[in-house]
């Protein structure tokens, strides 16, 4: 998404319309004493009450709701409330300070270095996490105003901090459209080299646009710019303008949909197994009863025959259960992210009770249908994650454990402990249990690969596919050995030659399952 990052101009925007507006409310309730000092202190506490309402929401809403919270004003109101608090306190506050700029400073550096070392991709953000940037910042700020004689100012003074800060906007602009498009162009893949070039660059265009468009605007106000009518007439162009931009990339993407050519990649982006948008769960959401009729195939025919289990993948595995058992009634339970194994759910970072609820209801359901004809059980899960092998996905995050020997050692030695219990209680049930080996796994996006002409390429070494579903294939095979009334079946024959490599065009290997 190569502008992504303009959410957080839209944030700022958004911030600097609203807080005149309630400094315009604040004051009017405040009767006529509107001196400089009183204005001061009604700010202070409009702020302050913003910055404790807001940070409480935004840590209230990281974990189930984080696209909220880190992309939308409510929840980032605080950040830019204390930086107001920090503008406002005045010179006799920064003179009491004095004593500790330097303590100030240095904490705050620390703070901000300790954000950039120790904040990735699994530490929830903004919540609590956001606090060690925002305040290391305000430290910052505090303690060189405090001094402006200190070390740390000092050191921040000198000129070529002086001109990556004069630029900081202009490339704050740049780099993420070009990585963005670097990485569509690269499918994903991560390349440290390119990335730096990519970064210089966008530092020699940051420079050509401070120098070109935003000092001469700022300074010399040429043309339109040089008051503020035709200032505003001409930002509001602007808007129009780019918004008939982005109109028109819409309708050229609609359009290009509707090609012959393009049909191949719309068919790949939207086949998804029929039952995904309400047969699978979110192990993060609370789980309510679970759904029977609108989640069984060929409800018609009766009671259901066969039952589905497991997570996302199991997911994938249902059109072909429909379309092998036609006059079967299939009824599938899935959530993403929760491996069908009793107790071995709470093994598995970040561990869900909403997880551990669905597989206790899923027990129960399997109980109350065995009952009424439930016949067998079709398990199916993403076994290598569970077992902490390493994604060989190139845009998909990598845990810091993942790969890890002991953790996956561990890891095998619980997971067939649990699967062992699981399979006797359904062997006590009198089922049949079919367990699937993992699935096969993309290097790349295939709609996305396949969408970019680059053919060969987006098949994966067999070889790949190998260290990556046969030592959870070997976990599982001990496991199932062990239960007269359960079978277990490989699925990599039907995408994956006997020796070069696996296709992402499942359809040339004669079978209809989909790809995720």
């Amino acid at each position: 998404m190569p502008l992504l990052h303009t959410w957080s101009l839209a944030v700022e925007e958004q911030y600097y319309l609203i807080w005149p507006m309630i400094m315009l409310l604040a004051f009017h309730f405040s009767g006529t004493r509107h001196t400089e000092g009183f204005m001061r202190r009604r700010a202070l506490w409009v702020l302050g009450a913003m910055f404790a309402t807001s940070l409480a929401l935004s840590i209230g809403t990281t974990k189930d709701h984080q696209s909220f919270a880190f992309f939308l004003l409510p929840a980032r109101i605080w950040e830019f409330a204390i930086g107001g608090m920090v503008g406002l306190a005045g010179s006799i506050f920064y003179a009491r300070l004095r004593r500790w700029a330097e303590v100030l400073a240095v904490a705050g550096l620390a703070l901000i270095a300790y954000s950039v070392v120790a904040l990735d991709h699994s530490t929830p953000f903004p919540g609590w996490a956001a606090i060690f940037p925002v305040l290391g910042t305000v430290f910052l700020i505090a303690g060189m105003t405090a001094d402006e004689d200190g070390v740390v100012r000092r050191m921040l003074s000198f000129k070529p901090m002086v001109f990556i800060g004069l630029l900081s906007y202009s490339w704050y602009l740049w780099h993420w459209p070009l990585l963005s498009l670097y990485r569509i162009y690269n499918l994903g893949f991560q390349d440290v080299a390119a990335n730096a070039v990519i970064i210089v660059l966008a530092l020699v265009l940051a420079w050509l646009t401070y120098v070109l468009i935003e000092n001469p605007i700022r300074i010399r106000r040429p043309g339109p710019f040089r008051s503020v009518r035709p200032t505003l007439f001409a930002g509001l162009g602007i808007a129009l303008l780019t918004v008939s931009m982005g109109s028109g990339l819409k309708a050229w993407r609609d359009y290009q949909k509707t090609l012959e050519v393009n049909q191949p990649i719309v068919k790949a982006r939207n086949d998804y197994a029929p039952l995904r948008g309400t047969c699978v769960f979110n192990a993060n959401k609370p789980l309510g009863e679970l759904p029977f009729e609108k989640c069984i195939h060929g409800s018609g025919k009766g009671v259901p025959k066969v039952l589905l289990w497991g997570d996302s993948h199991a997911d994938h595995v249902m059109p072909a259960l429909i379309e092998a058992y036609p006059d079967v009634a299939v009824y599938q339970l899935t959530m993403a992210g929760c491996p069908p194994v009793i107790g071995f759910e709470l093994k598995i970072p970040p561990v869900s009770k909403f997880c551990t609820e669905f597989n206790r209801q899923v027990l129960l359901k399997i109980d109350e249908l065995k009952k009424d004809g439930l016949t067998g059980v079709v398990i199916s899960a993403r076994w290598p994650i569970y077992l902490w092998r390493r994604a060989i996905a190139v845009a998909e995050e990598k845990p810091s454990l993942a790969g890890d020997p002991q953790k996956m050692a561990q890891a095998r030695i619980e997971m067939q402990s649990s699967f062992d219990e699981t399979l006797t209680m359904l062997e006590r049930a009198g089922l049949r249990v079919l367990v699937l080996a993992p699935n096969p796994e993309m290097i790349y996006s295939p709609p996305l690969c396949i969408g970019m002409r680059r053919g060969e390429h987006c098949n994966v070494p067999r070889s790949i596919i190998e260290a990556l579903v046969n030592d959870p294939t070997e976990t599982l095979a001990e496991v199932v050995s062990r239960h007269s009334n359960v079978r277990l079946a490989q699925v990599m024959e039907f995408f994956c030659d006997a020796i070069a490599s696996c296709d992402p065009h499942p359809l040339r290997r004669g079978t209809s399952c989909r790809w995720p």
